[in-house]
């Protein structure tokens, strides 16, 4: 009878186990989602007033909607939150914007204390005279996008953070206070481990002070566009190690000439262990100076000496002191870029050069350089007329594989799609539908190849005559086979 009891029970205990199991499997706690709306918001209402009192009674995780209105206050948060403003996931650089939800409170307007991810996105930011989002929590974790920054005299200040991501913003009519910097990290990447970012397709424009200030920060820095900044649009220090592609820097103010890198799209400030630049596709278009190597004063002189630095592929025009100026230690690889000229940049080792200024006190390699504007211009300029030829059939040689590897993929691509397809068993109806798209994605790819191949003949047909217009009378003789005295 105990053993019939015990078998029952041992039954009964491992029903209720299962039941707890298979139950609370499905009880897991879903992320909330808070609303803020005030008197400014209506119609739109929300259950809390404030941003504030929404994130204070909001778990890690939960997400905070703002309706459209104006807050005015300051907000600390110290825990993991999605906070979306009433345009989140609208860009203000290349989307339509609703009404806004904007945030005036004093500096700092939003400081974060916590090293759970925060993301901020589509608000306004306006009228505050220090920091407007802030953390000086080591580990913080922002990610900050599709917000609009003015009025303010300071933007943002992260130290030590782990991952910050700064994307699709736009920051404008900013005033400056001496010390204040658009985005400011104060990183702590030590050549394996620290702060990285991405940075990516925001917009500077009429900034009273510096666009940003990144010092030991590893990542990106692509697609953003700094217009009318002073000082410098990126300053890169210290063990700063980025991939800075496809951005557009114009008309950076030097408000002291005196100072000769100030007014640079990018410059570098004490280079320490670690450093690298990796400059490429980037246009620089009326600066005071395109990129800058600062000579030291108080500071150590820049020093470049071994480092991962470079600049290819970029276009430096009507720049007006100097696309590049390198007043730094050890040598600046500026080649295959375009100054503005088929003839090169000015400069004393390229006579007859009329492109804009490289100068400076530390030696830079230019030759060769665009002959046209990046991307489509060829890297043949100041090349001797044996070594252009050679560069020209680099070219060629690198286009065809180019076409081979695509063909090859396509082609691939299509026995993939065709394997897939035919496991369906389809009828012969589809069969043929299939195959009628199939060969109209083949026509369709056919013509890209042949355009591609077009336009890089036309192209080539260019470089052979720039080739040919790199030879002297002494080269013209030695092809004839004439014999020189020396």
């Amino acid at each position: 009878m105990n053993s019939i009891r015990s078998a029952v029970l041992s039954a009964l205990a491992l029903t209720i186990v299962l039941g707890l199991m298979i139950f609370g499997a499905g009880s897991v706690v879903r992320a909330a989602t808070l609303t803020v709306g005030n008197l400014s918001s209506t119609p739109c209402t929300g259950t809390y007033s404030t941003i504030s009192a929404a994130v204070a009674a909001a778990s890690a995780g939960d997400t905070i909607k703002v309706c459209p209105g104006t807050y005015p206050e300051s907000v600390g948060v110290d825990k993991g939150l999605i906070i979306n403003g009433a345009n989140a996931g609208i860009s203000p650089n290349a989307g339509s914007r609703l009404t806004e939800s904007v945030v005036t409170g004093a500096s700092p307007t939003i400081r974060l204390n916590t090293t759970d991810s925060v993301t901020i996105d589509g608000f306004t930011f306006s009228g505050t005279t220090g920091a407007i989002i802030d953390s000086y929590m080591t580990g913080n974790k922002p990610t900050i996008e599709r917000n609009i920054f003015t009025a303010a005299a300071d933007s943002f200040f992260f130290a030590n953070s782990d991952i910050v991501t700064f994307e699709d913003n736009y920051l404008h009519d900013l005033t400056d206070c001496d010390v204040c910097e658009g985005l400011f990290l104060a990183g702590n990447w030590n050549g394996a481990t620290g702060t990285v970012a991405s940075i990516k397709s925001n917009v500077w424009s009429t900034v009273g002070g510096p666009g940003m200030n990144l010092s030991n920060v590893k990542g990106t820095l692509s697609g953003n566009r700094f217009s009318f900044v002073t000082y410098y649009g990126s300053l890169l220090a210290n063990g700063t190690n980025l991939d800075v592609s496809g951005n557009t820097f114009d008309h950076t103010i030097n408000p002291n000439p005196t100072v000769r890198t100030w007014g640079a799209g990018v410059r570098f400030f004490t280079p320490s262990a670690g450093f690298g630049a990796r400059i490429t596709g980037n246009t620089f278009t009326s600066n005071y100076v395109g990129i800058g190597v600062r000579q030291g004063t108080s500071d150590p002189t820049v020093d470049i000496t071994g480092m991962d630095v470079y600049a290819h592929q970029n276009n430096f025009v009507g720049n007006t002191a100097a696309g590049l100026r390198h007043d730094g230690l050890g040598t600046f690889n500026a080649t295959c870029n375009w100054w503005n000229s088929p003839s090169g940049p000015t400069n004393v080792g390229n006579p007859g050069g009329t492109g804009d200024v490289v100068d400076g006190t530390g030696p830079v390699t230019f030759k060769p350089w665009l002959v046209a504007p990046g991307p489509s211009g060829s890297c043949l300029g100041g090349l001797p007329p044996k070594d252009c030829k050679k560069a020209l059939e680099q070219k060629e040689a690198d286009f065809e594989a180019r076409q081979r590897a695509a063909d090859k993929a396509f082609d691939d691509q299509q026995k993939a799609a065709k394997k897939a397809f035919e496991a369906t068993h389809p009828t012969a109806a589809q069969k043929r539908a299939f195959d009628d798209q199939q060969r109209a994605a083949r026509k369709a790819f056919d013509g890209q190849q042949e355009a591609a191949e077009k336009a890089f003949n036309k192209q080539n047909e260019i470089d052979e005559k720039q080739c040919e217009s790199g030879k002297d009378d002494k080269d013209d003789k030695k092809d004839k086979g004439e014999k020189h005295d020396h």
